[in-house]
């Protein structure tokens, strides 16, 4: 229960009590038939109005628990966990690419290894991007509006904030330890779609720490950096490989699927918001 509301609670019994015990003194003083009544019930208030506010807060405390016993942190995965990133419908129906494309960008290993590229943050967009361009010279202009404009297949999902925001008023400690680039942080960064980060206790982002999931120094570069206990944490991730490692690394895991079904598993888990 928020401690103002202690508070307050506490002030009104005192203030009770202090008048039951005034309207017996008055009434004593004035030689009233109803000094000994008053009086009797300002010694029964004594005890009753405490133990009632005792059991009153026991009773909001069970309708409302605090947070898990058993878990203190929450580390988040972003894409399609907290901001959705469905690039290949974006590609279909945004800028028009064919089931050609399509292929080859969910098939070609050249196509996602030069990705990677991107997330490690250890080389200028623009050299990659060009990388990409002489890779696949037959679709060079679709690939540039891909590159380009792919910040806009990044849609923050509408549960993100007020999620955060239940969790860090229950007290638990969140944090991201995500495999994002710079090039598109910076764009949702600018119209304000990485407010998420502002309600976490710190980020381990890929194209800073230049450690990629799963590797397993990306976990162990988040428990050292931010002191988590992984025992006491759990790791969301909508990928089995990355949630896998985060296991081997101690932490308990959800592979994210959906926002009901994660709700679920961290309420298996103690924990609730």
């Amino acid at each position: 229960m928020n401690k103002n509301i202690k508070q307050i609670l506490a002030i009104i019994a005192i203030v009770l009590l202090a008048g039951l015990y005034l309207c017996a003194f008055v009434s004593a003083f004035f030689k009233s038939e109803l000094a000994q009544t008053l009086f009797r019930a300002a010694l029964g208030g004594t005890i009753i109005i405490p133990v009632f506010l005792y059991a009153f807060l026991l009773a909001a405390k069970a309708l409302k628990p605090g947070k898990s016993p058993l878990i203190d942190t929450i580390v988040f995965d972003v894409g399609n966990v907290l901001i959705g990133f469905d690039y290949l419908t974006f590609c279909r129906e945004e800028l028009g690419f064919s089931e050609e494309i399509i292929t080859l960008m969910t098939t070609d290993h050249r196509f996602s290894d030069l990705w990677r590229d991107f997330d490690l943050g250890l080389r200028p967009y623009e050299e990659i991007r060009d990388d990409y361009l002489r890779t696949f010279p037959s679709y060079q202009t679709e690939i540039a509006a891909f590159l380009d404009n792919i910040d806009r297949a990044m849609v923050p999902y509408g549960y993100a904030v007020p999620m955060l925001e239940a969790l860090k008023q229950r007290g638990y400690r969140l944090y991201i330890l995500s495999n994002w680039n710079r090039f598109t942080y910076d764009r949702l960064s600018e119209r304000g779609d990485m407010a998420i980060e502002a309600l976490t206790d710190g980020a381990a982002w890929s194209h800073q720490t230049h450690l990629l999931k799963p590797d397993p120094a990306a976990y162990a570069y988040l428990t050292a950096a931010f002191g988590i206990t992984p025992e006491r944490a759990v790791f969301i991730d909508d990928m089995a490989a990355n949630t896998a490692a985060a296991a081997e690394a101690g932490y308990q895991t959800i592979t994210f699927t959906d926002y009901q079904t994660m709700k679920d598993k961290l309420a298996a888990l103690g924990v609730r918001f």
